[in-house]
């Protein structure tokens, strides 16, 4: 499929392709957290990196833009702890930043963040993908409330609007 899309942007000119992605939010991602075999855990809290590790799209030569780029950042801030955000959270976590052809996940450094960390051994890895990824910067206070009644185990509803 990545081939495809690749071709694709390789002939079409880059104004003329767009990258549509469905809404995806906070409790999406919690939804397929829940759904997945692997482990999860949730920090809120400021998300820092060196923004030179970034993957960049050459346009003239979009066919070059990698797959992926991992790297590793910090994150300073609080997991879920049964009844609220509270058990202190200070540490290296890998960052998996994806691309579908030309158009690449992307983050900024020193943003209040929610992760969904998935746990890979003793590491933590975020998985950050162009339409939907398991990271949520600046997220509204509307955003919260549907995430803490998620992980309180209320109704948890697929997001219908982005946030």
């Amino acid at each position: 499929m990545k081939w495809a899309l690749r071709v694709l942007a390789a002939v079409v000119p880059a104004p003329a392709l767009a990258l549509s992605c469905l809404p995806f939010g906070v409790t999406d991602a919690y939804l397929e957290a829940q759904a997945s075999d692997d482990r999860y855990i949730v920090v809120v809290g400021e998300l820092t990196f060196d923004p030179a590790a970034l993957p960049k799209t050459d346009w003239a030569n979009q066919a070059a833009t990698p797959d992926r780029v991992v790297f590793y950042g910090a994150m300073d801030g609080a997991t879920w702890s049964g009844n609220r955000f509270g058990r202190a959270f200070v540490g290296r976590v890998t960052l998996n930043f994806e691309c579908a052809g030309p158009w690449c996940a992307s983050a900024e450094t020193g943003q209040k963040t929610v992760a969904f960390l998935r746990e890979v051994g003793p590491t933590y890895v975020a998985d950050i993908r162009p339409c939907g990824g398991m990271i949520f910067q600046n997220v509204d206070r509307a955003a919260m409330q549907d995430l803490t009644q998620c992980l309180k185990g209320g109704p948890c509803a697929a997001s219908k609007l982005p946030r």
